[in-house]
């Protein structure tokens, strides 16, 4: 055996010719080893056209570039001449660890004239393919050119059991267009893989890593020509704990954000799908162990800079998702269907124009969002304890509770607040489809912090003869006047507010604000709070009722009341509470509108109406003692409940009681009484009903009423006399005239009528 480490060419010289030749070759396998993991940085300076890889002329140092055979290369190959139109084939089993495009290079194709048609190239441990970018934006018009690999891919762990990472990296920034500050994602360099990609020999897990700044995250369902792309094929290959992909890039920037596009469905990679920084644009996706253009895993997962974005057609899935922040967008032209489990640990936003179909329970701490018009329809067990927020588009859930520690799951999970509408003109909808009714106390939060008419919202009770109570307060972000907020109600389903309508979330929280009410749809719904917001009430179908204590303050607040329905809407307001307005305020009531006094009209005493509540005998307030302008020009509906004849009667009848010192009110309307006494047919000759107090308004009154009075249980020869109705609001069972004073009544009758008609009438 020699003593010395060192074989000198004398030593070789008397070894016999066998163990000579046993011992060039181990010293040759070693200087391969060696040279194996010791990194060269090769720069290609071939010519374009079609050149081959394994040209040691094409490189500088002489090369080439990484090994072959080989599986642990550590070289580098550097791209950055600028040849146009070249494409470097691979030889068989050629091994490296890292490609880099440099700023100067040409548009490049490594591998084959097609994708996948050529050898493939293998990335040692550890490898990456690098485009790097300026260190500043550049301007429309830059050099930087898109790079393709057409040559499939092999992800090579350093050794068959250990793991591997590695990255594909497109640093090139995106174009500045020369008129504005916001990247072109069209024009910036993009990397193009569309050569498969596998796992190497391991009994581990190979990741691999797309990063870098290049894209935008508004592509929508058009993403190629906006982001990188992966075309080519995932999969495991040999590496039998499975190959993971990772979106994380940059910190999403105005300029710069890391896009990536997979679209070959026939991935079949089994790790997970995990995006942290950045955006994933995917086609198709399927149940665990089917593949899709994000593999057959069973795990998809999302970091607080993520936007996942779908753009294929309907679809549905019961793979595992664990939110911890970002977006996920359905942007295609289907429903997306969720079975398998969500874990929210951090919050989600659900984003995009078609609709999502959750039909597995959200657990965890995160809170739930929506952005961008389109339905989210949520199971009704959620767990999760954050709170809802709809900037924009709805959630539609079928529960609803008060939320907080040790609440029941519903369909908007255990949190305490609803946000609705954003800093913008979108509208945020909340659409409750339960058929068993439901309440909540949950606070409702109108985010309006930055111009007029933001902060929208929209809640719909869509079941016929259920009501949804709402109990918590409704609050905006802001209260500053220029700052409109606006919170519509809707649906065939009744619904009450009870809790107090204005003030803010912050320290404003008794503050009057500027928000607006709109009642639609043919339900009813119930305003019973003493109200602080000053925008205006608008009801242009359905009911809306009145039914604060009118003693203390307004059901509608103290801006403007407007009853404005189309033919045929029944824009209906009423109750048994106040509508008072504020100074210089005004209330309308249209010509197709209805003011109800009372829940409800032509409803029996103790009988329940088909809006749910329950004929009786009420008084309304309208107005108050302020310069209000009033308009009655819709129908006024009464109910009369019974005939005491011995005197006029307030008990028997609903009462309106009108009040403002406006120098004149516009009448025009009609007044509807509907008998719901039960007295027998032609059974009444006397009675006296006050219908309207007018003793809160001294002005005069411009126009006149018409009258549409019940008449079956008026006995024979007996009418109706309104004439002293707007002096005292009252109308009167009389006798027909006898022939005689026929003249006499139709003389006085034409001077009363012309008295009505006259512009201003004491």
């Amino acid at each position: 055996m020699m003593k010395s480490a060192q074989i000198t060419e004398n030593s070789l010289r008397r070894l016999p010719l066998f163990q000579r030749a046993a011992t060039l070759l181990a010293i040759l396998t070693a200087f391969q080893a060696s040279t194996s993991l010791q990194a060269i940085d090769y720069n290609w300076t071939g010519p374009s056209g079609i050149q081959d890889w394994s040209v040691g002329t094409n490189w500088s140092p002489l090369g080439p570039a990484g090994a072959n055979p080989g599986t642990t290369n550590a070289d580098k190959a550097i791209f950055n001449t600028s040849t146009a139109g070249t494409l470097v084939t691979i030889d068989s089993g050629r091994n490296i660890r890292n490609i880099e495009f440099g700023l100067s290079a040409a548009a490049f194709t490594i591998g084959s004239a097609g994708a996948n048609l050529g050898a493939p190239l293998s990335l040692s441990s550890g490898g990456s393919i690098t485009m790097l970018g300026p260190a500043t934006v550049p301007v429309s018009g830059g050099t930087l050119q898109s790079q393709t690999i057409h040559a499939p891919l092999i992800l090579e762990a350093a050794t068959t059991t250990t793991a591997g990472s590695y990255s594909f990296t497109n640093n090139a920034n995106n174009q500045n267009s020369a008129s504005s500050a916001t990247g072109d994602a069209a024009a910036a360099a993009k990397m193009i893989i569309s050569g498969n990609i596998s796992g190497g020999t391991t009994s581990s897990t190979i990741t691999l890593t797309l990063a870098g700044n290049v894209g935008t995250r508004s592509a929508g369902a058009n993403p190629i020509g906006f982001t990188n792309v992966v075309s080519g094929e995932i999969s495991n290959g040999s590496a039998a704990g499975g190959l993971a992909v990772t979106i994380n890039g940059a910190t999403p920037a105005t300029n710069n954000f890391n896009a990536w596009t997979l679209n070959n469905a026939n991935s079949s990679y089994t790790g997970a799908t995990t995006i942290t920084n950045g955006a994933l644009y995917f086609n198709s996706i399927a149940n665990t162990g089917f593949n899709s253009s994000v593999g057959a895993g069973s795990s998809f997962a999302t970091g607080g800079g993520a936007h996942v974005i779908y753009y294929g057609g309907a679809t549905s899935t019961n793979r595992n998702f664990t939110f911890n922040g970002g977006s996920f967008y359905n942007s295609g032209s289907g429903n997306f269907t969720m079975n398998g489990t969500i874990t929210n640990t951090g919050g989600v936003t659900f984003r995009g124009g078609s609709n999502f179909i959750i039909n597995t329970i959200i657990t965890g701490l995160g809170g739930v969002s929506r952005t961008d018009n389109g339905t989210v329809f949520l199971n009704e067990l959620n767990t999760f304890s954050g709170n809802v927020s709809i900037s924009d588009g709805t959630f539609v859930t079928s529960t609803i509770n008060n939320g907080g520690v040790g609440a029941a799951g519903t369909g908007i999970g255990t949190g305490t607040q609803i946000s609705l509408g954003q800093d913008s003109g979108t509208v945020g909808r909340l659409q409750f489809t339960g058929t068993s009714g439901g309440s909540s106390s949950r606070l409702i939060r109108l985010t309006n912090g930055s111009q007029a008419s933001s902060g929208n919202g929209r809640i719909e009770n869509t079941v016929a003869g259920q009501t949804l109570t709402l109990s918590g307060t409704v609050k905006t972000t802001s209260n500053t006047v220029t700052h409109v907020s606006s919170l519509e109600l809707l649906g065939a389903g009744n619904g009450v507010m009870s809790g107090v309508i204005g003030g803010t979330t912050g320290s404003n929280a008794n503050v009057a604000t500027n928000t607006r009410i709109t009642k639609t749809g043919t339900g009813t719904w119930a305003l019973t709070a003493n109200n602080i917001y000053y925008g205006v009430t608008t009801v242009s179908g359905g009911t809306l009722l009145a039914n604060n204590d009118p003693a203390t303050g307004s059901a509608t607040g103290s801006g403007n009341v407007v009853l404005n329905g189309a033919a045929g809407a029944n824009a209906t307001l009423g109750g048994t509470g106040s509508i008072t307005g504020g100074p210089s305020s005004s209330i309308t009531i249209g010509s197709n509108s209805f003011l109800m006094v009372g829940n409800t009209h032509g409803v029996a005493s103790g009988v329940i109406g088909s809006n749910g509540y329950t004929g009786a005998v009420a008084d309304l307030n309208l107005g108050s003692a302020n310069v209000i302008a009033m308009t009655l020009a819709g129908t006024l509906q009464f109910d009369l409940f019974g005939n005491d004849v011995a005197a006029i009667t307030t008990s028997e009848a609903d009462l309106l009681k009108i009040a403002s010192t406006a120098a004149t009110m516009t009448l025009g309307g009609t007044i509807a009484v509907a008998d719901v006494s039960g007295a027998a047919a032609g059974s009444w000759t006397a009675g006296t009903w006050q219908l309207i107090d007018w003793s809160g308004y001294s002005g005069s009154k411009n126009g006149f009423f018409t009258f549409a009075l019940p008449t079956a249980s008026l006995a024979a020869g007996y009418v109706w006399d309104t004439s002293a109705f707007l002096t005292n609001g009252t109308i009167s069972i009389a006798a027909v005239p006898e022939p005689g004073r026929v003249l006499l009544i139709g003389l006085g009758t034409a001077t009363l009528l012309f008295r009505r008609r006259r512009p201003l009438i004491k």
